[in-house]
């Protein structure tokens, strides 16, 4: 007689979680032991959408939720109390969650009600510095309380989690689904190379010739806003202006974003729409350096090889500050620009940063937290 299969419901809310739940959500579907469902919280609604499309596949449960303009606290009730519903429906053996989101918080905290347990994907990660990132950091401290395993992407991030007392044997050190993807997105995009320069060009209203050197910026963290983002945008302005520069900006829909960028619209910085996932990390291959306040984008870069310039005071990728492959300078536009020029030659320190590490993975993430997940519930093979 055919057991019956475990149901897994997945919870993804913004675009880094699609990226990073989409392969372990493809390993879960080609395993005839479980039963996997997938929730899009409606945090990034289109974004998230494009990315699972990507990667074909359909959620079973789509949220909608007006939140604009509302706080988080107002959006976490909003969200709990559709996901209690879901959860219900759903009737899952286990949830999973990704990273450091209100979605993976919400999520987290409505299993941990139900009596559901939660495996926690990119568990550990801690910038163990004063208030931020916020509200991430408190978000990720909260889930390992909630949780009942937890895949750590690094070693780094297992002992994060023994120092504030996690069982040592609910721990697993996986590396990140975040390279999964990357490196299965990355292979599609050097098989394609011209088509993507093309789409890209397209999408951007202007060429790439091959003369100037691609300076590709993202922002969009809670504490980069108002006076900070007006000094990473005055510094952004100022490379653009550098001999051979074209800085990039695929802009992220979040309206406080949007409002600051408005009047450096005419400006030397080209900004352009947020792209769809394959055609991003292409543009990434193109960069000569970047520059973000992004956490996944840092474990990309280091694995492309690419320089990245961290606008942030803390960082939980402490493995790419350790190996040289970021510099974590602030968001003062005086250390941004510095931190720039030393690197504009191309020269020393540029091709020490610019070294490929794996540090985050090496692209079988999914396999292996499919594997200890299975051996946890003992259906390990042999």
């Amino acid at each position: 007689m055919q057991k019956e299969r475990i149901k897994v419901l997945f919870v993804i809310g913004t675009r880094p979680e699609a990226i990073k739940l989409a392969p372990l959500i493809r390993a879960f579907q080609s395993d005839g032991a479980f039963e996997p469902a997938v929730c899009l919280s409606g945090q990034h609604g289109a974004l998230a959408r494009e990315v699972l499309d990507l990667f074909d596949i359909r959620p079973q449960y789509n949220i909608t939720l007006d939140t604009a303009g509302k706080t988080l606290s107002s959006k976490s009730a909003l969200l709990m109390q559709v996901l209690e519903g879901v959860i219900g429906q759903a009737r899952p053996g286990w949830i999973f969650v990704q990273g450091d989101t209100l979605t993976t918080f919400c999520a987290a905290l409505a299993g941990f009600y139900a009596g559901i347990p939660v495996a926690h994907v990119e568990a550990g990660l801690r910038a163990n510095g004063p208030g931020g990132p916020f509200p991430e950091e408190a978000h990720r401290k909260a889930v390992a309380d909630l949780a009942t395993l937890h895949f750590a992407p690094t070693a780094g991030a297992r002992e994060n989690l023994l120092r504030e007392a996690v069982p040592e044997r609910r721990i697993f050190v996986t590396g990140n689904t975040g390279i999964d993807a990357l490196m299965q997105i990355s292979k599609r995009a050097a098989g394609a190379a011209a088509a993507y320069a093309g789409q890209f060009e397209a999408l951007a209203g202007f060429p790439l010739d091959g003369s100037k050197k691609i300076v590709t910026a993202t922002f969009h963290r809670w504490e980069n806003r108002a006076e900070k983002l007006e000094e990473i945008l005055a510094a952004l302005v100022a490379i653009a202006g550098l001999d051979s520069a074209l800085a990039v900006f695929p802009a992220h829909p979040n309206p406080a974003v949007q409002q600051a960028i408005g009047p450096y619209r005419q400006g030397p910085v080209r900004f352009i729409p947020p792209l769809p996932y394959a055609l991003f990390v292409w543009l990434l291959q193109q960069s000569f350096l970047i520059i973000t306040d992004s956490g996944g984008i840092q474990e990309e870069a280091a694995t492309l090889g690419v320089p990245l310039i961290l606008v942030r005071d803390t960082t939980e990728r402490q493995e790419a500050l350790v190996s040289g492959n970021l510099q974590l300078v602030g968001t003062e536009r005086g250390a941004i620009a510095e931190g720039v020029a030393a690197l504009w030659d191309g020269g020393g320190q540029y091709q020490r940063m610019a070294q490929a590490r794996p540090l985050f993975g090496d692209g079988t993430a999914s396999e292996r937290i499919l594997g200890f997940f299975k051996g946890y519930l003992g259906l390990a093979e042999g």
